[in-house]
């Protein structure tokens, strides 16, 4: 879906991988075994729901955010959460410093990791907690 403020894409991983992007199906597979979602190119993840394996895209206020070549780090544990236990009871993901989310993995119903690419300029640490 496209308007005057981005493209807006739904990922959905009912039933299988919904790998968006050209460049990321082309590299080997990140999370082997679970479910994985990855943006179209161009596009961060800035969504996931609680269950059901759906994640929303967009290019809106980002557009060119990525470094390319796109270096993708995988996360799957809290190495990089740096602002204390904003969730309280859940493992939080998060990527690395001036780094974004493209792509999410989930086993059954649970989150499994993240895929994170280098963004080509400073990234803000500031933001709020979405329930």
């Amino acid at each position: 879906m496209t308007n005057h403020r981005g493209i807006w894409d739904m990922l959905d991983l009912d039933h299988s991988d919904q790998v968006a992007s050209a460049r990321v199906r082309a590299l080997p597979d990140w999370d082997w075994g679970a479910r994985k979602g990855v943006c179209p190119d161009g596009q961060r993840l800035i969504g996931v729901s609680h269950k059901d394996g759906r994640g929303l895209c967009t290019d809106a206020g980002g557009s060119g955010l990525a470094v390319t070549p796109v270096p993708l780090t995988v996360v799957h544990d809290e190495r990089y959460v740096q602002q204390g236990d904003w969730a309280g009871g859940y493992t939080k993901y998060q990527c690395g410093p001036n780094q974004f989310m493209i792509g999410y993995s989930v086993r059954e119903q649970a989150v499994s990791g993240v895929l994170c690419a280098t963004a080509n300029r400073a990234l803000p640490t500031t933001g709020r907690t979405v329930w």
